[in-house]
């Protein structure tokens, strides 16, 4: 195919416009045309016999090209332009597809060349929409193309001239792609009818997102997933917007209700029957199918049928699915679907994939999924004809977050209620202050929190991680903040490095590793850096001084103040908490009305602050069952049940290993527990707590009487 076409500098006079009419009237995929540098004149014989007899049908995009030769040597050069051979040229070439005509700056007027430019504007935007759609698989929109070679100079008066050509017809609008809708409900704890905060159990929702991701990667199919975390609010938005086909539901289930999230880290337990009012409110729903992947969701799945919803999946009301089984059946039948299979033959396949499934429990699973209404015809294609794409790309999960975030820790347990804490109070106030023992959790509590923020996009300008824990001045710590704000933002840095590290360290140990504490690094402070008796305390005077420390502060949060963010001070050093110019800090930031503050230390910072007051939650140790579950989850082996004498399964061991002295030696401490688990690559849990005990007896003897 012939895209684009030099004929410049050959001499080429107003005859030439026939051959060059031709051309385009059979090149149709021409996108470049170069035509300078040539005499183009217009004599009005020649333009009279081109409007009187019109541009001939091209036989090929060949003919044409064989035509230009001859007219190199037989047409004669013309110097002077006509008006109405302008017209004529402008005329026939934005009668094609043409996105980019290279002519002589002399040979069009300043009127003739905008109206030219428009139509090549025009050109280039349809073309672009036309790769988009190529892009995905999609149809191109229709383009507009001559029909006839008939027509006349009707409307010429208006300088909108037709060379021999149909209206233009407006190019229908691109169809639009389908949409998933995914909705997971993931809520820390809840809150029981005596107002106890009780955790719940984390569901591996990242599996299910990566699988059903992995299943339209497979398919190569032009089908967008949308997620969002599930509140009755984003629940009937979806609804409401009827932009979805289908819609998935994961979350914890219950014969009587649908848990969802409150929006502020708790569960929202939504009865079947508001389930049906909020579904059934303002008519039928134009959802196409749900999948509630939920244990016993059957009554849940049976609202949105009596919402109007033909195809719905669930799981029966008396039944319970292990998370191998639900995984299974979801990617089996996403890409079933996607691949352009009915309904049916999608959950058939589904429930196959279930039982046949490697690792599954003995009993029968497949047979917990339901296919609802039962006595409805399901052999529909909800998803037909999706075009193919070469590259499926799955939707953004952070949204505006630029900097990347610390993960967090694989090992996280028993901390559900103390995030759920954190979390609504990030909401709720300007500072919060997680404060505890080294090695207690705080910092893996802090990025547990700041993800889940992050997922759920309730920062629109994102979350700022500072790594505080290496940060032995006020001066340092500004150097991490500015670097931070400039990853997250993209903006310049505010900061001197020279200016803020010459006032060197003022703090004898920082938080020791505290940014990976609890499960992720040491404990323990460090020991002084200082060696001279006086010279701390004259870094310290120079670090903090009022008016030092406020001045090398104020340019770096100065980007902050219009955002809506959340900061996240990580690990900040005790002897920085009281330093005037940290206090400062702290009051600019509460002078921020969108901006939020997460401190991590062992202390609050228990000071009255300009703007606003610390919120303080403090970590306790884990308790002896939580204790013994990060011991086996950290342990370099797999525990064996005969290494504690009685425990007959895995929830017996953890038991017994719960009233172990070996558990209670580790003092529900995160750190101590992650530094103690590699012994047991050699040790038996007997071994390990015996090696124990024998450490600590030497601290606690008496001392010898001499």
């Amino acid at each position: 195919m012939l895209e684009q076409l030099d004929i410049a500098a050959n001499q080429l006079s107003v005859g030439a416009i026939e051959p060059v009419c031709m051309l385009l009237g059979g090149c149709p995929t021409l996108r470049v045309l170069d035509m300078r540098l040539n005499p183009l004149g217009a004599p009005k014989a020649v333009m009279t016999s081109l409007v009187s007899h019109g541009a001939p049908s091209a036989a090929s995009t060949f003919d044409a090209l064989q035509a230009l030769p001859g007219m190199l040597h037989s047409l004669p050069a013309v110097i002077r332009a006509g008006s109405k051979a302008k017209d004529l040229l402008i005329g026939v070439l934005t009668s094609a597809t043409i996105c980019e005509l290279r002519l002589d700056p002399t040979l069009l007027s300043a009127r003739e060349a905008a109206q030219l430019q428009h139509k090549l504007l025009k050109n280039r935007e349809q073309a672009q929409l036309q790769q988009e759609h190529f892009d995905i698989g999609a149809d191109a929109p229709p383009t507009s193309r001559p029909s006839s070679r008939t027509g006349s100079f009707a409307r010429r008066g208006r300088r909108q001239l037709s060379w021999g050509r149909a209206p233009e017809r407006r190019a229908a609008p691109p169809a639009e792609m389908p949409v998933l809708g995914v909705l997971f409900s993931a809520p820390l704890a809840c809150v029981d009818a005596g107002g106890n905060v009780v955790p719940m159990d984390t569901l591996d929702f990242d599996k299910e997102r990566q699988l059903i991701c992995d299943s339209m990667r497979e398919a190569k199919r032009a089908l967008r997933l949308r997620f969002e975390h599930a509140t009755t609010d984003r629940l009937r938005t979806l609804v409401t917007l009827g932009c979805c086909v289908g819609l998935h539901y994961s979350g914890h289930g219950d014969p009587a209700f649908l848990s969802m999230e409150d929006g502020r880290g708790a569960a929202h337990f939504v009865g079947v029957e508001k389930l049906r009012k909020l579904l059934q409110a303002g008519g039928d729903t134009q959802l196409q199918f749900v999948f509630v992947s939920a244990c016993f969701s059957e009554a849940a799945a049976l609202a949105f049928v009596e919402a109007g919803v033909p195809h719905v999946v669930a799981v029966r009301r008396t039944t319970r699915v292990s998370d191998l089984a639900a995984h299974a059946f979801t990617r089996a039948f996403y890409l079933a679907l996607a691949v352009g299979s009915s309904i049916q033959a999608a959950y058939d396949i589904g429930k196959q994939a279930v039982f046949t499934a490697p690792n599954m429990p003995e009993a029968d699973e497949s047979s917990s999924f339901l296919l609802l209404p039962r006595d409805a015809a399901h052999d529909v294609v909800v998803l037909p004809s999706l075009p193919r794409v070469e590259h499926w790309e799955p939707p953004a999960s952070l949204g505006a977050q630029r900097q990347p975030l610390p993960a967090p820790t694989e090992a996280f347990r028993g901390r559900n209620v103390e995030s759920y804490r954190v979390v609504s109070a990030i909401l709720d106030r300007r500072l919060v202050t997680v404060s505890g023992e080294p090695g207690v959790g705080k910092s893996c509590v802090a990025v547990f929190a700041l993800n889940y923020l992050a997922e759920r996009h309730y920062f629109s300008d994102g979350v700022i991680h500072v790594e505080a824990s290496g940060c032995d001045s006020i001066g340092a710590l500004a150097l991490a903040l500015d670097g931070a704000i400039v990853a997250a933002f993209g903006t310049p840095s505010h900061a001197d490095p020279a200016a803020l590290l010459e006032a060197g360290p003022s703090v004898p140990g920082s938080e020791g590793g505290q940014g990976s504490e609890g499960g992720q690094g040491s404990e323990g402070g460090g020991a002084s850096r200082d060696s001279e008796g006086g010279g701390l305390q004259e870094r310290q005077r120079r670090s903090s001084g009022g008016g030092s420390g406020q001045e090398m502060m104020a340019p770096v949060v100065a980007p902050l103040h219009m955002l809506h963010c959340l900061l996240v001070l990580d690990g900040v050093a005790t002897e920085l908490l009281h330093q005037p110019a940290f206090l400062w800090l702290l009051g600019a930031l509460l002078s921020f009305a969108r901006v939020r503050t997460l401190l991590t230390a062992r202390q609050p910072v228990a000071s009255p602050l300009q703007g606003g007051a610390e919120k303080v939650i403090e970590l306790a140790p884990l308790s002896s069952l939580n204790t013994a579950r990060l011991l086996c989850r950290l342990s370099p082996r797999t525990l064996r049940l005969h290494e504690l004498p009685g425990a007959s399964n895995a929830a017996d061991f953890v038991q017994l290993l719960a009233r172990t002295p070996l558990v209670r030696m580790l003092s529900g401490n995160p750190g101590r527990v992650k530094a103690t688990a590699p012994r047991l690559q050699t040790l038996s849990l007997d071994e390990l707590g015996r090696s124990l005990a024998a450490e600590v007896a030497p601290v606690h003897a008496p001392a010898a009487v001499t």
